[in-house]
């Protein structure tokens, strides 16, 4: 039992109180259910099945494929009745699943299988559920080494992408690219693109805002789209939810890791999403949740062409929250978000050691005061990964004059990481603020 855990007060819901890590997988699940992506009581009979096996990561993969598969088989079977609304909710929770199941599953073949897995049903289910939806690829050219962390001559960018493998915590390569699992789409993510998914908000006519969306550490734009896009475009913003380096489908099936000059990816967003017919290139925005509360300011403050920035959940000095992070590892502690390779293979490094010298470079200390664009800066008050100190040094060192800092108490709900204990708060909240600040109009249906 973490003894942190374990002795301190309760002011969030924890499914398992003994292991942080997990509990906030189950939220994760549990969270999706406003937006059609998961029912409580499957996540529960998960849940159950799992309480006497607390800490195998084996276990949890293999609870989670299993109820993933019960649930896409209701929609095999609800596809041959002609059931089709009916099989799209099955599948859109089947993709939840089994990316719930591969987050903590180790490196290796069964962890492709899983996201794999996720993607087919996840196709299937915007089909009927969210038509939409649709997938793009953003063009995306690799080669370019990183620039330096605060590197004053990186305004505007090159918009060039650095392609590595992706290794496991032994040092073996990652199994990238297969067949892609979805009928009727591309085999594979095309060379030298970002994979991406686009909502297109409804009734609005002419050109509208736009916002490109970007993940964290552990999360995927399968995801996202929803507890992110659907709000925007219920308030007449589109969406481009984009799996960047080191993210989702991208690290997955592509082997492209993370770099520190975000600008790179987003500059790569902007330009697919201005180059479309019914948005507004001069309102842009660019937002990124969890680890991306450091990739979106970075992207700002060297890409002026957006037109705001949301750091949802804040990140400083990403560094040395790792090393916290890393202390809670070697402890045996489980306030962490993701198992102890997650990182290194993210980073596209062969251990820990070599990810903490590459994360010396993501710090926004000579970065933030750069930002010009309006600004919210949106964090829990009781953030178990990222104090909400953290939120208070960036949002006072962002340079623009128009800035926002929001954070949720314990009181009001979505007072842990990324209001991961009530999301749809915060997804309504970022949604406001973006449609105020790009001027969106209402859809008119």
């Amino acid at each position: 039992m973490d003894s942190a855990l374990a002795g301190e007060r309760r002011f969030n819901f924890r499914y398992f109180p003994e292991n942080y890590m997990w509990s906030q997988g189950m939220m994760l699940a549990i969270e999706m259910a406003r937006w059609g992506g998961s029912a409580i009581s499957e996540v529960d009979r998960v849940g159950r099945r799992l309480k006497d096996r607390l800490g195998d990561n084996d276990a949890w993969g293999a609870e989670w494929e299993a109820e993933a598969r019960r649930v896409e088989q209701m929609g095999d079977d609800a596809v041959a009745g002609k059931r089709y609304l009916t099989a799209g909710a099955h599948y859109l929770r089947a993709a939840v699943y089994y990316f719930c199941g591969e987050r903590f599953v180790p490196l290796g073949a069964k962890k492709l299988e899983l996201y794999k897995n996720c993607l087919r049903c996840f196709r299937l289910g915007i089909r009927w559920r969210y038509p939409g939806i649709e997938r793009v690829e953003v063009p995306y050219e690799g080669g370019a080494p990183e620039r330096g962390a605060g590197d004053p001559e990186s305004r505007g960018c090159d918009r060039k992408g650095a392609h590595q493998p992706a290794v496991s915590n032994s040092g073996a390569l990652v199994p990238a690219r297969g067949s892609h699992p979805a009928g009727g789409s591309p085999a594979s993510p095309s060379a030298g693109t970002l994979p991406a998914w686009f909502m297109k908000a409804r009734g609005v006519p002419g050109r509208a805002p736009a916002v490109c969306f970007f993940d964290g550490l552990d999360a995927a734009k399968e995801l996202s789209i929803l507890f992110g896009g659907v709000e925007l475009a219920n308030r007449g913003i589109h969406t481009l939810a984009i799996d960047g380096p080191g993210q989702g489908e991208a690290l997955r099936l592509q082997n492209i890791p993370s770099r520190h000059d975000y600008e790179v990816p987003a500059a790569a967003a902007y330009d697919y999403v201005a180059s479309r017919a019914d948005v507004d290139p001069g309102r842009v925005a660019v937002m990124a949740f969890s680890m991306g509360g450091y990739y979106a300011p970075r992207a700002t403050a060297f890409e002026k062409r957006f037109a705001a920035c949301v750091a949802w959940g804040a990140h400083f000095d990403y560094h040395a929250n790792w090393v916290k992070r890393r202390k809670q590892f070697e402890s045996g502690g489980t306030r962490v978000s993701a198992p102890h390779y997650q990182l290194p293979w993210v980073l596209g490094v062969a251990d820990m050691d070599a990810a903490m010298r590459k994360l010396e470079k993501y710090t926004l200390a000579g970065v933030a005061e750069r930002i010009e664009c309006p600004t919210l800066v949106m964090h829990g008050e009781r953030d178990t990964l990222s104090p909400v100190e953290t939120a208070h040094q960036l949002y006072n060192a962002v340079g623009s004059k128009v800035k926002t800092l929001k954070i949720f108490t314990a009181e009001e709900g979505g007072a842990e990481h990324c209001q991961t204990d009530n999301r749809l708060l915060g997804a309504n909240y970022v949604a406001d603020w973006l449609a105020e600040t790009l001027k969106a109009t209402p859809p008119q249906l």
